[in-house]
């Protein structure tokens, strides 16, 4: 895949508003609005090396013989994203003697959509081509024979002809209401040093997503060197001449009439539109008490927190009957459940440079509204299946962790922890190979774990370099680090431990800044290990993402009290993304990115 075109467009306003009424009484008003836009063209070459006969491999080479012609696809495709937010959000607070009372209300709206989505879907012309390749040692490496030579004709856009046009706009709407009330009492019952407070707050969100994916596969005989333009620049391999999308979707336009639906073609079509919408709400309710004692050097903090979730979802149910026939149906979902969440805080200053923290506390984390949503998503062109799981649990987890600070003066700061996690329902992805009806595709959705832990460290060091030399003075250092051992049990795998989905077992930043009068800046450092990223039928198609590393600049000139000139340089090192599958050697994708700068003026009002 390649990204030839990308067109940022950004725009955002922020009001803050504070008035206070007296000393006892404090109103806030906060608004947001952003705007934000991207275009951009994308340009595929697609060899289906299984639409061959695989004749030979010995674990690292192998050949396929008589790949199809129509296994080399060669895909235009052009969209604008649009996304605007609106949130409001409005804050109260007053002292009464020894109560303090607050209360807000908010609501957001976001509007995302993708209006304008076109891909041009274009196959190889003339007889079948052999293949070999090398994977096991990096990037995999592959030549394309014809009669037992190398061939690069294959990537000539005169070999192509057009398949099929694929429309897919989608539209996605958020809503968010929250609202909340807290009472706070000093001194509480005539005690010195114990606060209790207690509240209640609300959360309503609804998301509606609308996926109007269509194929016209009626369409005229078109070759792709009608719309040929230069070869693009592209490091990872040769993609053959460049696409002009611009000249192809104009043409489409024109001769709109021309591109139709085939009437074998709607029942799919239906099952591409209708299979990905939904309609979710969830609502959470929740109520707490908390009490605080402050006695000497020590803090005490204990409380219980109770949370209501209620959600419901509307999508689409797909069915084929013995003849085929699709028939499309509601399908409502819904579930509700209550939390109690208790937790303890304790906090010991033995000395004035010197905290330390322990803590208790129980927490969950819900599913998105995309895992749990009922939604069917299918791409029969590769054979893969992602669908919604609305059986989720949300995942609960018990937390232990214990915190040490150090602040030895000269801007100095030094802290280590330790940390527990015991967690149950967590979330993860799980790839499986269908069956009955669906034989032959792969199927993702999310899955309930049976039962997960995570112990870790982690540590912060943080110094001014003044203390060498006063020459260095403005210079300051720092780094941390962190240490995970996690393990996850799955029912779908069951007998085998994997390390927890999503979590590195090591991440570590090292960073040297410098803040002058005029003059600032920042070279940090930092570096992530592999993790776990998708769990498959079994381990040979378990995905990991590869360690990587990624080197950064800042730089910063205060031209102005009120104005400062900025340069960013992101990804100096270069480091590319990527996945492999079972092993390192396999590799499943890679993409480079390249370095990014940047060069800014900010300023306050």
């Amino acid at each position: 895949n390649l990204n030839i075109l990308r067109r940022l467009n950004d725009q955002g306003a922020n009001f803050n508003l504070e008035y206070r009424a007296d000393e006892d009484n404090r109103y806030f008003f906060d608004g947001l609005f952003s705007s934000f836009e991207d275009a951009e063209v994308r340009q595929r070459s697609i060899i289906v090396f299984e639409d061959g006969t695989l004749s030979d491999f010995d674990g690292a080479n192998g050949t396929y013989e008589g790949i199809a012609e129509d296994g080399f696809r060669r895909r235009i495709r052009k969209r604008t994203k649009e996304q605007d937010t609106i949130a409001l959000a409005f804050r109260g607070e007053h002292i009464r003697g020894d109560w303090l009372f607050d209360y807000h209300l908010g609501h957001s709206i976001t509007r995302e959509s993708v209006p304008d989505e076109r891909e041009g879907r274009f196959e190889k012309t003339g007889d079948p081509l052999d293949a070999t390749f090398s994977q096991g040692s990096g990037i995999p490496t592959f030549s394309i024979l014809s009669g037992g030579l190398a061939d690069t004709s294959y990537l000539g856009n005169a070999l192509y002809e057009l398949d099929r046009v694929v429309l897919e706009p989608i539209k996605v709407d958020d809503d968010d209401t929250n609202f909340g009330f807290n009472v706070e009492l000093s001194e509480a019952l005539g005690i010195a040093g114990l606060t209790l407070k207690s509240g209640f707050d609300a959360r309503l969100k609804r998301k509606d997503s609308n996926v109007d994916e269509i194929e016209l596969r009626d369409v005229p005989g078109l070759s792709l060197d009608d719309f040929t333009t230069g070869a693009p620049s592209y490091g990872l391999g040769n993609l053959g001449p460049g696409i002009d999308a611009n000249a192809f979707l104009n043409f489409f336009e024109s001769n709109r009439s021309l591109f139709l639906e085939r009437p074998q073609d709607v029942d799919e079509n239906r099952e591409l539109s209708l299979g990905d919408d939904f309609v979710a709400d969830e609502d959470v309710y929740a109520a707490y008490f908390m009490g605080t004692v402050d006695s000497g050097p020590w803090r005490f903090i204990a409380g219980l927190r109770a949370e209501r979730t209620d959600y419901s979802a509307t999508g689409n149910a797909l069915d084929f009957d013995e003849g085929g026939v699709l028939t499309i149906s509601d399908r409502q979902v819904s579930s509700d459940y209550t939390n109690l969440l208790p937790g303890l805080h304790v906090r010991y200053e033995p000395r004035d440079d010197v905290v330390v923290r322990a803590a208790w506390s129980n927490t969950i984390a819900r599913p998105s509204f995309g895992d749990i949503s009922p939604r069917f998503r299918i791409d029969r062109d590769d054979n893969e299946i992602e669908r919604g799981n609305p059986d989720l649990d949300p995942y609960e987890s018990s937390n232990l962790d214990l915190l040490l600070d150090w602040y030895p003066g000269n801007k100095a700061v030094v802290s280590a922890g330790v940390f527990y996690k015991d967690i149950d329902n967590y979330i993860a992805d799980f790839t499986s190979f269908g069956t009955g009806d669906l034989a032959g595709f792969e199927i993702t959705q999310p899955v309930n774990g049976t039962s997960a832990k995570i112990a870790g460290f982690e540590a912060n060091v943080q110094q001014s370099l003044e203390m060498l030399s006063p020459a260095l003075s403005g210079f300051l250092i720092g780094a941390n680090l962190t240490l995970l051992d996690t393990e996850f049990e799955l029912a779908e795998r069951g007998g085998e431990e994997f390390d927890l989905p999503q979590a590195a077992d090591e991440a570590a930043n090292l960073y040297l800044g410098y803040e002058g009068q005029r003059f600032s800046g920042r070279l940090s450092y930092s570096y992530r290990g592999e993790y776990l990223e998708d769990i498959g039928n079994s381990a040979v198609f378990d995905v990991y993402v590869a360690e990587s590393s990624q080197l950064d600049l800042v730089l910063g000139y205060r031209i102005a009290d009120a104005y400062e000139l900025r340069f960013e340089a992101s990804n100096l090192a270069d480091d590319p993304l990527e996945l492999y599958q079972g092993s390192p050697g396999n590799t499943f994708q890679f993409e480079e990115y390249g370095r990014t700068y940047s060069l800014g003026l900010t300023g306050r009002f």
